[in-house]
């Protein structure tokens, strides 16, 4: 596919990209630290930020596909934000409460997709794509995976303005898999690679 970029070629810097996404961050730490509640206010900027980042990281491909515009550059620095915003939405949560509260089913669901996206993040190098070779790609498809566990965390915490969010993504996961399957219809051994 011949692919037209929507940023000029000496603008194409993951690691701006990365600095761009993360300094969100720092005025979301400083306005959830002058809240009333800076606990809740941190918990819930930093897991919105993370969900926002999901969207936007599962949104590059089809973007790509459909508007035939390079957006592959983007998958690294934008995922390993959403990992950064991840993490610190887990660590907002631990630090305050312990390991003695993750009781609940959702915190289970929560650290589960954690622990993929660390998987993910450890692996988005050009090193770990050299060393599994093939098996990169099937690793980084436990971004579905990771993707449903959030989306089942999220309608777990009962946050009515959530579902939304759920229904879109439940439809956009569905419409992909659907994609998938039609592929491989066609084209067995290209999909399964």
């Amino acid at each position: 596919m011949n692919s037209q970029t929507f940023v000029p070629k000496s603008l194409q810097r993951p690691w701006l990209v990365y600095l761009l996404l993360l300094l969100p961050q720092v005025a979301i730490t400083h306005s959830g630290l002058q809240s009333a509640d800076p606990i809740a206010a941190l918990l819930d900027s930093t897991g919105s930020s993370a969900f926002l980042l999901m969207a936007l990281s599962l949104s590059l491909a089809p973007i790509q596909h459909t508007l035939r515009l390079n957006t592959n550059w983007l998958q690294r620095p934008v995922g390993l934000a959403l990992f950064s915003y991840g993490m610190l939405h887990g660590c907002w949560y631990v630090l305050p409460n312990g390991l003695e509260d993750i009781d609940k089913p959702f915190i289970y669901l929560g650290l589960s997709a954690l622990g993929l996206w660390s998987l993910l993040a450890l692996t988005s190098n050009r090193r770990s794509q050299k060393i599994l070779k093939r098996n990169w790609k099937r690793v980084h498809r436990l971004t579905y995976l990771a993707t449903v566990l959030v989306l089942v965390h999220v309608a777990m915490n009962n946050k009515a303005d959530h579902y939304l969010y759920i229904a879109g993504f439940a439809f956009w996961l569905f419409w992909q898999v659907a994609g998938r399957v039609r592929a491989s219809r066609k084209n067995p051994v290209q999909v399964a690679a």
